[in-house]
């Protein structure tokens, strides 16, 4: 396991993300297994870093950090890596966390999941993709595309915080169409349960909705009108 910085300290907020500014942009690289943000003038260095308006974190109360359970609040920051992975005609994977999941049980993500020792990046991205959906596409080109720092529970009305993650995005593009992957998935039982391509027109609708919104409006006539 790789862990990063530590405590329930936003770290967004420590790169001068604010009350009303949830992004941020850093630096980031593995050293000696590590993952290490920083702060650098050099724009080909830099990716978004961003936290959802309701992270609990920054809502926390001085008198509910302290009543965190020791282990909980000396943890650290877990990182993971999540794969967004890109067809040929513009289909984005996302897998169904199984229902047993300690974190975010049956909550549609990328694949994804921990850092081994030793691994790159794109390396850890592609491994868990093979792992958790049978696709080894050990050729297809990728990059960062950005972090995000993810809290469980996801807000404070469903409890108080138990893990605080870095989440590596990275964007992999296939050389293959949805239709031949589809018929490439083997779905790992014990960490996924289900499987969706979403056209990527879908996908610019959600991301750029509200985050406190129920369900996603969608103009386009060739997309639903709400996803949920």
């Amino acid at each position: 396991m790789i862990h990063g910085g530590g405590g329930f300290d936003s770290i967004v907020g420590y790169f001068g993300g604010t009350e009303s500014s949830h992004v941020v942009r850093v630096g980031c690289a593995l050293r000696d297994d590590q993952l290490v943000l920083y702060q650098t003038d050099r724009e080909d260095e830099l990716v978004p870093l961003k936290r959802p308006v309701f992270c609990p974190i920054t809502h926390l109360s001085p008198e509910a950090a302290a009543s965190l359970p020791t282990d909980t609040a000396n943890r650290g920051v877990d990182v993971g890596v999540a794969v967004v992975l890109e067809t040929t005609d513009q289909h984005v994977l996302l897998t169904r966390r199984a229902r047993h999941m300690r974190t975010f049980p049956r909550v549609w993500v990328p694949p994804g999941g921990h850092i081994e020792q030793g691994e790159t990046l794109l390396e850890a991205g592609r491994r868990e993709l093979q792992e958790e959906t049978g696709l080894h596409l050990p050729k297809c080109r990728g990059d960062v595309l950005g972090l995000w720092e993810s809290v469980f529970p996801p807000m404070l009305n469903l409890g108080l915080p138990k893990r605080h993650h870095i989440v590596v995005y990275v964007h992999l593009l296939a050389q293959q169409s949805q239709a031949v992957l589809q018929d490439r998935l083997e779905l790992q039982a014990s960490e996924v349960d289900g499987a969706a391509w979403l056209d990527r027109s879908l996908v610019e609708a959600i991301v750029a909705s509200d985050q406190e919104e129920e369900g996603v409006t969608c103009s386009s006539p060739s997309i639903p009108k709400t996803f949920k």
